[in-house]
């Protein structure tokens, strides 16, 4: 009598359970306290695209030329070269108007690579 519905109950929250799958997707309940965290804990630099006036990405030569101790864009002089990617290379400079080292992202001067960076 109820010993058997009660074995039903607990076969049919069985079966719910097997419907649920865990796809490692999290749901924020509140955006606003997921705004108001994110304020606190991340920040944002600009990021400055520098390039050279009437290049088209047409032109045969895609690449720019890295060269020891030049300076790019009358800020940056290069220090050392870094590596390169399929359609980028990187270099580290130091930036002469903020007195510190960075690292600078140069993408080949092509629309797909510049759209894929």
């Amino acid at each position: 009598g109820d010993d058997d519905e009660h074995d039903d109950d607990e076969e049919e929250e069985e079966d719910d359970d097997e419907d649920e799958v865990d796809v490692g997707i999290e749901t924020e309940l509140d955006p606003l306290e997921q705004q108001a965290r994110d304020r606190k804990r991340l920040a944002s630099f600009p990021l400055r695209v520098i390039y050279t006036k009437d290049k088209t990405g047409f032109e045969e030569e895609k690449e720019f030329p890295v060269r020891i101790n030049s300076v790019i864009a009358a800020r940056y002089q290069v220090i050392e070269y870094l590596g390169s990617a399929a359609f980028s290379r990187a270099i580290q400079c130091y930036d002469m108007e903020e007195d510190r080292m960075v690292c600078i992202k140069i993408i080949k001067n092509n629309k797909d690579f510049f759209d894929q960076s």
